[in-house]
């Protein structure tokens, strides 16, 4: 086994489109629920709005999503390139696309 894969990286991950201006990313892992609901947590990597992307934040990602969670990544925008509030903003798009 290779020691450097992550052993909760069995979850199903699927990147989606998320309509918007502009676009944006999301990275989804864990599995269709059978018969039942399960948790969706909207991931935020970190990096404090100024840097990271969506493979820094794997880690915690594939935990959640291990655990038994729906796991939604958001590749938000970064400052200093976007002003504050929008990677809030896309954050909350986000979360209503998945709503």
């Amino acid at each position: 086994m290779d020691s450097t894969a992550s052993p909760f990286a069995a979850a199903a991950a699927q990147t989606l489109s998320v309509p918007g201006q502009p676009p944006l990313t999301l990275r989804v892992l864990g599995r269709k629920p059978r018969g039942g609901a399960r948790p969706l947590v909207l991931h935020f990597h970190g990096g404090a709005f100024v840097s990271g992307d969506l493979d820094s934040g794997a880690c915690l990602a594939e935990l959640l999503a291990g655990a038994g969670a729906v796991v939604a990544s958001l590749a938000y925008p970064l400052a200093p390139a976007h002003r504050f509030p929008e990677a809030l903003e896309a954050g909350y798009a986000a979360l209503e696309w998945l709503h």
